[in-house]
C-alpha cells in the first residue's frame, strides 16, 4: 500500500519543523523583549513534529492516509485553543495601525512600530 500523502508530510514537513528551530535559535538575539514570539516558534515547530510523527507512524504501522484526519483535526483543535501562544505575530502595530518591519514582527513582543515604541518609553510609570 502506498502512502503518497503521508509520505509527502514526511519529506517536506520535516523541513518546516528544522526551519522553525532554526528561526527559535535565531530569535535568541532578541533576549527578553522577544520570549512570547521565541516559544511560539518551538511550539510551532512541536506541532510540525508532531504532524510528521502521526504521519511516520502511518506508514511504519501500513495504514490508509484517511488516518490522518484525525491527526490533523487534533492538531488544529490543540492550536486553536492554544492560538494566542502560537501566534503572537501580527503585522500591524496595535496602537497605529501602521505596518510593521519583519525585525519587529518577528523579534519584538510589544508588536508596536518606532514611533509608538518611543512614545510608551517616555511615558512615565505611575508609582
Amino acid at each position: 500500500m502506498t502512502h503518497p500523502v503521508s509520505e509527502f508530510i514526511v519529506t517536506y514537513l520535516n523541513w518546516v519543523f528544522i526551519l522553525f528551530l532554526g528561526l527559535n535559535l535565531y530569535q535568541r538575539g532578541a533576549g527578553e523583549k522577544g520570549r512570547t514570539k521565541r516559544f511560539a516558534t518551538l511550539y510551532l515547530a512541536v506541532v510540525a513534529f508532531c504532524s510528521v510523527v502521526g504521519a511516520q507512524g502511518l506508514i511504519y504501522f501500513k495504514l490508509s492516509d484517511w488516518f490522518l484526519l484525525p491527526i490533523g483535526a487534533l492538531l488544529v483543535a490543540a492550536s486553536v485553543v492554544f492560538r494566542a501562544r502560537l501566534f503572537p505575530f501580527r503585522l500591524t502595530c496595535r496602537s497605529c495601525r501602521k505596518r510593521l518591519s519583519f525585525q519587529q514582527m518577528l523579534f519584538i513582543d510589544a508588536n508596536l512600530c518606532g514611533d509608538c515604541s518611543a512614545q510608551e518609553e517616555e511615558r512615565p510609570t505611575p508609582s
